[in-house]
């Protein structure tokens, strides 16, 4: 695979890096414009989509954190 190929001209035992040069010898595959665009717009759409879902668990967290002492309490009924 590709992350192989690339880890094969790491080189280092701490902190492997690959050198300008091997760099520069490596064939980089870049995708049509048309192609990146359109990826671009569906990860916005996921990432729109994770935001929602992050500030509705943040409210149901609220809402948990406020009635479950009073349903120990018996304050609430189930």
């Amino acid at each position: 695979s590709r992350v192989e190929e690339i880890r094969s001209n790491a080189k280092g035992t701490t902190y492997p890096e690959i050198s300008k040069g091997r760099f520069r010898e490596m064939v980089i595959v870049v995708p049509p414009k048309i192609l990146v665009s359109e990826f671009g717009e569906f990860a916005r759409d996921i990432i729109r989509q994770m935001r929602i879902l992050k500030r509705s668990n943040v409210k149901l967290e609220k809402a948990r954190d406020l009635l479950l002492p009073r349903l120990m309490n018996g304050e609430v009924a189930a």
